[in-house]
């Protein structure tokens, strides 16, 4: 998948942040995409990792396949399946760590099992569970993984060619 159109995250005019990893800005949505492959932490402080580094940081809500589709074409670049922002706090629905509904879900069949989601890196069939590239499933919160985060509410520009 091609991803045109890319913008890099500026704040006051200068880049927010020097990204040595995928990164990617939908203008329409106001909202910044990046996947962070430096760091092997569990749900929570992957989330905290987020918030503090990044302006209106979480881990990445999915609301369509087209944010879903941005995600998988980085899940190559990684070692691990990727924390993204769903969870499920006792018998409530999953939602996002933004607290945003979730409106779309792309779960492989027999999921979600436990409270923090990852996103399947490989095909692979684990615990007798066929888990697709790039569908859903849930994993222990104390474990570790990289992970993808989205912010928000910043300007764009071009990126430098």
């Amino acid at each position: 998948m091609k991803l045109s159109g890319v913008k890099k995250a500026v704040r006051s005019g200068q880049c927010f942040r020097e990204f040595s990893t995928p990164h990617l800005c939908q203008p329409q949505s106001n909202k910044c995409f990046t996947v962070i492959l430096d760091q092997k932490l569990n749900w929570n402080a992957a989330e905290k990792y987020c918030e503090k580094n990044l302006p209106n940081g979480h881990l990445a809500s999915i609301h369509n396949a087209f944010d879903g589709a941005i995600i998988t074409s980085w899940l190559s670049l990684l070692s691990t399946d990727p924390w993204f922002g769903a969870l499920q706090i006792g018998a409530l629905p999953f939602q996002y760590s933004d607290s945003t509904s979730m409106d779309y879900t792309n779960w492989t069949p027999g999921q979600p099992t436990l409270p923090c989601a990852q996103i399947c890196r490989t095909t692979v069939a684990s615990g007798g569970i066929q888990c697709q590239q790039g569908k859903w499933r849930t994993a222990d919160c104390d474990a570790s993984a990289q992970f993808i985060c989205e912010y928000g509410n910043y300007s764009t520009s071009p990126a430098p060619t």
